[in-house]
Formats: C-alpha cells, sequence, structure tokens
C-alpha cells in the first residue's frame, strides 16, 4: 500500500491514467477551488427529477471535466480520457 507523508513540499505529485501532474496547494489553489464549489452547488440546485437522467449525466461528465482542466490543468481531461468516450 502506498503512503502519503506531510512534508514541507506544497505541491503533491499525482499520477491519474499514467498521467503525471503536479498541485501545489497554496493560494492560487484556493481561488480556483471557491468558484469551482460555488459552480457545483449552483448546477446541483438546477437538478430537477423531472429532468432528462441521460442530459444530467451529460451536463454532470462536463461540469466535472472542466473543475478538472481548472485544477490539473488545461488539457489534464483529454490525458485522463483519452480513447474512452
Amino acid at each position: 500500500m502506498r503512503k502519503f507523508e506531510f512534508s514541507d513540499n506544497q505541491n503533491i505529485q499525482l499520477d491519474i491514467a499514467g498521467n503525471q501532474f503536479s498541485v501545489s496547494f497554496s493560494l492560487e489553489l484556493l481561488n480556483k477551488l471557491i468558484p469551482i464549489g460555488k459552480k457545483a452547488i449552483e448546477y446541483s440546485k438546477k437538478i430537477d427529477g423531472g429532468e432528462d437522467q441521460a442530459k444530467i449525466t451529460k451536463d454532470t461528465i462536463l461540469l466535472i471535466r472542466e473543475c478538472l482542466d481548472e485544477i490539473l490543468g488545461n488539457g489534464a481531461c483529454e490525458k485522463i480520457f483519452l480513447g474512452r468516450k
């Protein structure tokens, strides 16, 4: 099992689907996360049980992809999901 240890280094290295990403825990990251969180909350309020589930799923995937690209860098989702629908 891999272990996680805290250090003075504010960067965490991620390996997602064989792609390497570095995320810096900083004010810049926080400034990205706040609007992402607000957007996700607003989106969740719009979801209604009467809406087409296929549309909800598609819209949710688009939102998640947008969030991942914002956090990991533009094009991250393209790399992570390469060859997948």
